[in-house]
């Protein structure tokens, strides 16, 4: 059902607060603007090009996203140079060889889609979030009133990728704040490494961990370095699964010995401005191993208290059966949260979960 133009301003400002929503948005836009398809790609130099579609396309959508090296096609090169503050034809910035090279719009042009109108809103944090809306080739281009459709829609779209990135980073500093409380040094770091959030504990770690260029971290020891980057480059191969990895640090000018904790922080896989982010911490040799508490479990996951206990019977070693019952749970529910628990800590069978559970046992109990 078409939804009047205020109903569709307060849905954008929604998928600020709830990503799954774009999808909706992007259609509803698409079929104002008469176009076939919409796409919002969110581009930087730390994280891989990322993005969500309109649901006719989502397959093209996830081929094009994994191909090799997306951003540096020349239709989203261009748009990111040029950063047009209002819609316009992206061919209009392309030559007729560009366009034919153009591996996204080869896989559009196989479909019948045509001719592309972006916009691109630039964000605080060096991030771009590029709208994308195209034509079946048989319409033609978008001409000024339809160019104008969107126009009208811009401000908007632009308020609302900026409150989602400002979520992000209100999400990463409660992360950090969150294991203060715990008593623990953290750092929260965006996938290519750069430094998103860190507590006072962890920047009181000079001895032990240095600042990169552009915002990076590095630990004094090479060993233990060579350790963390490797962690940290493996968080951009979407073809691997979750790494958890806990990494030693030999004692340095006075300092004990330490471990350094990589946990992949998930908050939601859909959220494409903040994507899934590292965090990092540190905990001295000797801390009691074992399972986390339910407060940790909940801080580092988001689970919900139920999720939370019955992952937490998981991870001492019951079956699913048995840990249904201890929670009091339906073998039907159970799954359920499961599935919940599964899409939350970025697992995908109970093996893994079991593994990032120990190993996150350390940061507390």
């Amino acid at each position: 059902m078409r939804r009047s133009s205020n109903d569709l301003i307060d849905h954008i400002y929604e998928a600020a607060f709830v990503p799954e929503i774009w999808d909706d948005v992007l259609e509803e836009i698409a079929r104002r603007s008469r176009s076939a398809t919409g796409a919002l790609f969110v581009c930087s130099q730390d994280m891989p090009l990322r993005g969500r579609s309109t649901k006719d396309v989502h397959e093209f959508f996830e081929r094009f996203l994994s191909g090799p090296n997306p951003a540096e096609e020349p239709c989203v090169q261009r748009m990111m140079g040029e950063q047009p503050t209002s819609f316009v034809q992206v061919d209009d910035f392309l030559s007729p060889e560009e366009l034919q090279a153009d591996a996204g719009r080869i896989l559009l042009r196989s479909l019948g889609i045509g001719v592309n109108a972006c916009s691109v809103v630039t964000l605080p944090k060096g991030a771009v979030a590029m709208f994308l809306f195209n034509r079946w080739i048989a319409d033609g281009g978008y001409d000024t009133e339809l160019l104008g459709t969107l126009d009208a829609l811009r401000p908007h779209l632009a308020r609302a990728s900026l409150v989602s990135e400002r979520l992000g980073l209100e999400r990463a500093q409660n992360s950090v704040a969150i294991m203060e409380n715990f008593g623990l040094p953290a750092a929260v770091l965006r996938p290519g490494g750069n430094v998103l959030a860190v507590n006072a504990q962890f920047e009181a770690l000079d001895a032990l961990f240095i600042a990169r260029a552009f915002g990076g971290v590095s630990i004094v020891d090479r060993s233990s370095n060579a350790l963390l980057q490797t962690a940290i480059g493996n968080m951009q191969k979407p073809d691997l699964p979750p790494l958890v990895a806990s990494i030693p640090i030999a004692s340095q000018v006075g300092l004990p010995p330490h471990v350094v904790h990589v946990v992949p922080l998930r908050r939601s896989a859909k959220d494409i401005f903040t994507s899934a982010d590292l965090l990092l911490v540190v905990t001295q040799v000797g801390v009691s191993t074992g399972v986390p508490s339910n407060a940790m479990v909940t801080a580092l996951f988001d689970l919900s208290p139920a999720e939370a206990r019955l992952a937490l019977r998981l991870a001492i070693g019951v079956s699913l059966t048995e840990a249904a019952r201890d929670c009091g749970l339906s073998i039907a529910s159970a799954r359920t949260y499961l599935s919940r628990i599964f899409s939350k800590t970025g697992t995908h069978s109970q093996h893994q979960l079991v593994a990032l559970l120990r190993s996150a046992g350390s940061l507390g109990s």
